[in-house]
């Protein structure tokens, strides 16, 4: 199976986050929070089946989620943050992101 790397990066500021991976919770904290000093809030890993996964991401206590489908055959890393309006956004890549 591959593995899926979640970062949570840039805009947390002590969220509630939960991750669904095709509709099971694979991940759930409270009081995540962007380090501004390297741009992460936390990072966790999940192994995910080959092929379409529907990926949520939720901020229950603000009332926001996005929802979206990665096509997945190798280890792929997600980042994930907010924007300063509040909203979720997310970036693809088959590197790890880098950290200072």
């Amino acid at each position: 199976m591959p593995v899926l790397r979640v970062n949570l990066q840039e805009g947390f500021a002590n969220d509630t986050v939960v991750v669904r991976v095709n509709g099971q919770e694979v991940f759930n904290k409270t009081s995540v929070k962007t380090r501004p000093q390297i741009g992460l809030a936390n990072a966790f890993e999940v192994d995910v089946p080959e092929g379409s996964v529907d990926i949520q991401i939720a901020l229950p206590l603000k009332n926001v989620s996005e929802s979206f489908e990665l096509q997945v055959s190798n280890p792929i890393h997600l980042g994930v943050s907010i924007t300063h309006e509040g909203r979720i956004t997310h970036q693809i890549s088959q590197e790890p992101f880098g950290y200072l």
